[in-house]
């Protein structure tokens, strides 16, 4: 059941559309926090290009996004198509189909975070190449890591919204309104305040700042990190604990749903 999911959101139209959108909107914002980034260095700023194509995939990829998205689409279709009481049938156990569908979307959301870190890191690689000491390969490495596990999550994130919500519509504009709209209003409100105190707090540890802190080497001024947030250990354990949250609500939703 699982391979079978992912072979078949690996031929279908939405995954083509996921990984054209991730890569063309990725290249574009890999070139424009390059470009943040070298004027900082025309201003004096002490920056490698390690640094810089680090910043630019964090800031620039549209991958995490899209992946929940895909999520959310990919299972929400189930239950505008009538197509759960067919998985139910060829699957009667709700915990396997569970875990199949979650995983299934979680794969396809890793490789579009490949997608992503590959096209921010192409542009960036090329806008920058007149800087000293390129990245190495190791640091490439854990750059896409990073975003593999980031995009599986978020990927299975949508996944179990579709289910709680049981609507492709809601669950789409979930995982567009939350880390698009909601959170960058937080944290915009949050710096007109001046950080700090119980609303900086709440702001560091909303979904994309822990994920943004995740990847974030504190000593890049691109995207510096903010007094306030969570060292890196307490921001896995946060992420960990939401994402064990949502997959066990969402579990429980489908066990108890009518076909």
């Amino acid at each position: 059941m699982f391979w079978h999911e992912v072979r078949c959101l690996l031929r279908s139209r939405l995954f083509a559309i996921c990984a054209v959108a991730v890569g063309a909107f990725s290249a574009l914002g890999g070139l424009v926090f390059t470009g943040v980034g070298l004027a900082m260095i025309d201003a004096g700023e002490v920056l490698g290009l390690d640094q810089l194509v680090r910043a630019a995939v964090i800031k620039g990829t549209a991958a995490p996004v899209v992946s929940g998205v895909l999520g959310a689409v990919a299972v929400g279709r189930l239950f505008r198509n009538g197509g759960l009481a067919t998985s139910l049938w060829l699957v009667p156990r709700r915990g396997r189909l569970f875990a199949a569908m979650v995983g299934a979307v979680a794969v396809i959301g890793g490789l579009l975070g490949l997608v992503g870190c590959a096209a921010v890191a192409s542009v960036s690689l090329w806008v920058g190449n007149d800087l000293d000491s390129p990245p190495s390969g190791s640091v490439l490495a854990l750059v896409a890591l990073a975003q593999v596990v980031i995009c599986a999550t978020s990927a299975a994130v949508g996944a179990s919204v579709a289910i709680v919500l049981r609507s492709q519509a809601a669950a789409m504009a979930t995982m567009l309104i939350g880390p698009l709209v909601l959170e960058p209003m937080v944290r915009a409100s949050t710096t007109n305040l001046g950080g700090g105190g119980p609303v900086g707090l709440v702001a560091d540890y909303l979904p994309v700042a822990l994920m943004e802190r995740v990847q974030i080497d504190s000593g890049n001024p691109v995207v510096p990190v903010s007094a306030s947030a969570p060292p890196l250990v307490i921001a896995v354990g946060v992420l960990t604990l939401v994402l064990a949250g949502v997959l066990q609500v969402a579990h429980r939703r489908l066990a108890t749903l009518d076909a």
